[in-house]
Parts: C-alpha cells; structure tokens; sequence
C-alpha cells in the first residue's frame, strides 16, 4: 500500500486537511465521490461539499478509502462510513495514513462474484520407495553421446557396454519389490548420495570431487552402526571379498531413491576413476527419466488444484489466503503461478508472481502481482472491479492519482 506516517505527523495532516479545505476522494465499492473536510472531532470526521453535495452512492457502515494530495505528495487511508446527514459522510478517524504508494492500481476488498483457482506446476509424486535426502526433478536430461536411445532395453545394454572396459562387474537393482537391505543400499537410499570406493587401499574420498559423494568425514551413520573408527574395518571386509574399487549411484527420482546402479573391479589395475563416476552419474539421470517416460511411476498423483480466499483485488495484482500447510511449502516468494480467475460466466487466465508471503493464526497470505493478462480481459477486469472503463489517466498515473515512482536501474 505504501508507507505509514507517524501517528504525530498523522495528527498534523488530518488537522491540515480540515483547515485548508483540502479536496478529497472518496472510493467505496465502485462508487467514487469527493468532498473536503468540514469538521474534525476526537473521533470522527466529517466530510461534505461546500454549497451542498451528494453522497447518496454511499451507505452507512461501509468501508471507504480516502485519497488526497498534501504538497504533491499522493496519501490515502481506510475509513468506515459512520453516518450519512444532509449530504454530509461522517467518517471514523483512521488508524493509519499512507505516503509513497507503491501500487500501480487501488486494492479493494474482495469483490462478490470472483473466485480463482491455480495448480501448482511442480510435480509431486507419492511412490513406495525410500525417502531420500536428496532432490531430483527428473528434467529432460541433456543430450548424451553414450546414452541417447529412447528404448529402455536399448539405454541399459548401451550402458553395459560402456562400462565393461573399466570395472569387472556391474548391476541396476530398483527398490520396487526388494528395499534395501546392505549397509551399503541403506546408505545410499537414505542419504542420495553416491558411495565411491576408488581403492580399497587409499579408501574413501575425502571431498565430493565435484559431484553427490559420501566422503571420508561424512562415512558414519547411527542407525547403520558405521563410525569413523569402523571404517578401516570396512574396508578390510571389501578388500576379503576380492573387491580392489567399487561404487554405488542412487537412481533419484524427486525426493525418492528409487534404486541403484553398481559398478565394481576385482582387477588392481583396473579401478574406477572419477570420469567414470561421473559417466554412471549423466546415466542414472537418463535413466530416471527413460523410466518416468516407460510408465514405471504409476503412483504419481495429478498437480493439486487449489481454490484461495480473495482478501483484496486490484487491476494489478491482489492478496489471497489459504490454510493449506501443503501450499505454504510449495509456494516460495518469486513463485510464478498462472492464475484462473472466473467472474460469471467469463474465465481469466493471469500470469502472477508471489511478491509478499506471511503468515496468519489461521491461513498463510499471499501477494500475487500480475504480469501478463490479454488486454481485453484486463479492461473487463478493470471495469468489474471500480466500476468504471480503464482511461488513459489511469495507465500513465498510480494508485489514487499518484506519479509513479522513479526506477532505481
């Protein structure tokens, strides 16, 4: 709305526009007046027009707002209507007065006969797979050189065949019928992250080498009874079993790791490298979405469809409220969100952007500012809520009449 004035300063101004007989504007719901000041109580204001005026447009008990000038500077404030008398409003005295509006077109209260709807264009899914630390959109993987077939059975033999040179044994488990069940499977699933072993001997990384590696400072876990001390004995353990290097990749998809791929070498001189690693990784993206594309997610549920509150509404953007804790997680400031807006029997598509976000004992608020709309429906719009047609005055002018702000580039 703008910026609040001081309560002294207030005193002052509503003071100044009594005895100046500064004109005035009133806007209710798509009625617009104006008048002056003609006398100031503890309480209440009373507006009329000099000579006599009519207010007939306006009832008692309705909220109004109040839109004046002082020193070339646009202010406003929120009023209730207390009494109507011989073409005079008797108006309550505000809480507050604004300066420096900051919007581009008046906000009223919510208008009958509007409601709006959005989805959420992020998919969510909800599959029986392990939950992972980690987070995957599953997006159009660019393309590859190695992997670029669009057949499932084609993408894995492409794959076996490129790693053959480099490892002694390889595999792809998915945790769909089988959870996890090693030490290493339970690592990999919980965490997302990737287990490399580049040798026994050496052990295990001791950073992330640019990728989502379980380094050597992170190799502990309660629930898994692997601490720092353990670790030599781990590796030992690998070492028994004839493995020389060895690595684990989660397939992820959205928040859930939905399998593994395993690579391992019995051959000393034939270790996995980190552009090995690294080519395992741009597969296992691959093949998340070759996956999602074969229709092996059937679980995934449709983007939910939610219907907010209208608090307030203006031409260029409006508050809503909804209870839903789901929204409030899904919905960050800057979130673009394409609105549809029906009022009768006319539907509005609206492209939005949050710009405010807070939270109410009983719903979190949300400040949408509209971006694109199609000028027809805009001027519909415009006209469903102030009652009137869209002017030129209105597109070079702000809220209330206000010169709109300078840009700070």
């Amino acid at each position: 709305m703008g910026t609040p004035i001081s309560r002294i300063e207030k005193e002052f101004i509503l003071n100044a526009l009594f005895e100046k007989g500064m004109a005035i504007g009133i806007h209710g719901d798509k009625r617009e007046g104006s008048g002056k000041v003609l006398a100031l109580a503890n309480d209440v204001l009373t507006i009329g027009v000099p000579g006599g005026g009519d207010f007939s447009q306006f009832h008692q008990g309705e909220e109004v707002r109040i839109f004046f000038t002082y020193y070339e500077q646009v202010m406003t404030f929120i009023s209730t209507i207390e009494e109507i008398n011989d073409n005079e409003l008797v108006l309550t005295i505000p809480d507050a007065v604004y300066k420096k509006l900051q919007r581009k077109y008046e906000r009223i209260p919510s208008p009958g006969g509007a409601v709006i709807s959005f989805v959420i264009e992020e998919e969510r899914v909800q599959l029986d797979f392990p939950k992972s630390e980690e987070y995957d959109p599953v997006e159009i993987p660019q393309a590859s050189k190695t992997f670029n077939s669009e057949e499932l059975a084609d993408l894995i033999d492409a794959f076996r065949n490129s790693v053959n040179s480099f490892c002694t044994a390889n595999e792809i488990k998915m945790f769909r019928e089988q959870k996890p069940e090693t030490v290493e499977e339970k690592l990999v699933a919980r965490t997302g992250r990737i287990l490399y072993l580049p040798s026994v001997l050496k052990g295990l990384p001791e950073d992330p080498m640019g990728l989502s590696i379980i380094t050597r400072g992170s190799f502990f876990d309660d629930e898994f009874e692997l601490t720092q001390d353990k670790l030599p004995e781990y590796l030992k353990d690998r070492q028994a079993l004839g493995i020389q290097s060895e690595v684990f990749c989660p397939i992820l998809y959205h928040e859930y790791t939905v399998g593994y791929i395993r690579l391992l070498s019995t051959n000393p001189s034939l270790l996995i490298t980190v552009d090995h690693v690294r080519k395992v990784k741009e597969f296992s993206k691959i093949l998340a979405y070759s996956l999602k594309l074969n229709g092996y997610f059937e679980e995934e549920v449709p983007p939910e469809e939610y219907n907010p509150t209208i608090i307030d509404l203006s031409a260029s953007g409006m508050l809503f409220g909804h209870p839903s804790e789901k929204l409030n997680d899904l919905v960050m400031l800057y979130t673009d969100l394409s609105v549809q807006m029906r009022i009768g029997d006319r539907s509005l598509t609206i492209e939005s952007r949050i710009m405010r976000k807070f939270e109410g004992p009983k719903m979190t608020y949300y400040g949408l500012q509209f971006l694109d709309i199609q000028p027809e429906d805009f001027r519909f719009l415009f006209d469903f809520i102030y009652g009137r047609q869209f002017t030129l005055e209105d597109a070079d002018l702000w809220e209330g009449g206000a010169t709109p702000p300078k840009l700070e580039l």
